[in-house]
């Protein structure tokens, strides 16, 4: 496994496996779930937003730890690199 694949699936795992819990309906959710389903469509999502956005609820949140904050802005490059790669489509 090359080096790039290997620190892409370490990123994934880590978003995949911090669980957030909404403030308003109290569902519990992943990074990439907020990113890949609550936030599609959102064009903030690629320029580095710092909000959480619940999926069940569509209430947007701050997470204000510099983890979530990174895992954000890597999150943020890899949706911008896949539009670019592969163009604009929802659904």
């Amino acid at each position: 496994m090359e080096y790039w694949e290997r620190e892409l699936n370490e990123e994934v795992s880590l978003a995949t496996s911090n669980i957030y819990e909404c403030p308003q309906c109290h569902y519990r959710f992943s990074l990439l779930q907020s990113r890949g389903i609550a936030c599609i469509g959102c064009r903030n999502s690629v320029f580095n937003c710092n909000k959480l956005r619940c999926p069940r609820c569509d209430f947007e949140f701050e997470k204000n730890d510099e983890r979530t904050e990174i895992l954000l802005r890597k999150i943020s490059y890899l949706i911008k690199k896949d539009i670019k790669y592969f163009g604009e489509r929802y659904g």
